[in-house]
């Protein structure tokens, strides 16, 4: 079990996803995943029936 954190183990899962792109997962949940390695990724989120893509990587 994480130290204080929230145990989770697989899809699907409810986070938040904040203005500026950012949505943060469980350590736990990257475990689960098996994606520890990744530093970006794309996410696909549905909502009231609509599909909204958040594209990953750096804009640096």
């Amino acid at each position: 079990m994480p130290r204080g954190g929230l145990e989770v183990s697989g899809l699907p899962y409810g986070t938040r996803v904040y203005i500026n792109g950012q949505v943060l997962l469980p350590a736990s949940l990257v475990r689960a995943l098996g994606i520890e390695w990744a530093r970006y990724a794309d996410i696909l989120i549905r909502h009231n029936g609509r599909l909204i893509k958040l594209r990953g990587g750096c804009y640096c």
